[in-house]
Order: C-alpha cells, then structure tokens, then sequence
C-alpha cells in the first residue's frame, strides 16, 4: 500500500519516472488494489510510452470493466 501511495504522489508531483517506478513495484506485487493502479499509469503517457499506457488501459478494462474509471480507459483505447 505505501508503493501505491507513493507511487500516486509522484503523479500529483508530475514526477512520472518515479510514478512508474512505484506502481511497477505493486504490480509485481500482485495486491488486491492492482486493478485500480492501472488507471493512474497514464504516466507512462507523459513519458511518451504510450505504447505501455495503452497496455496498462488494456489491462485495468480487463480487471474492473464495471469500474466507473473503465470507460475513460475505453477512450483512451478507442484512438
């Protein structure tokens, strides 16, 4: 849970390597709350990895359809 948190201030910091870094670390981790870091990934956009963004976008649709995150997700999927 601290990788989660840390992982989410480094976004709210724009800090985005280290975002990545952290929520990696929960991923392989293999928490219950995984489903909900896909979604903040997006900082693997501002990394101009949007290749691993759209992979993580995949992925938290794949988890949590019924997540009302899941649909901005589906946007991001659709272009």
């Amino acid at each position: 849970m601290v990788d989660y948190q840390t992982g989410f201030s480094y976004i709210l910091e724009e800090k985005w390597q280290s975002a990545v870094e952290s929520l990696d670390k929960v991923n392989r981790q293999g928490h219950e709350i995984r489903p909900r870091l896909l979604l903040p990934r997006l900082a693997y956009g501002k990394l101009n990895r949007k290749d691993k963004m759209l992979v993580d976008m995949d992925l938290f649709v794949a988890y949590a359809p019924h997540a009302p995150e899941a649909a901005i997700a589906r946007l991001y999927l659709q272009h």
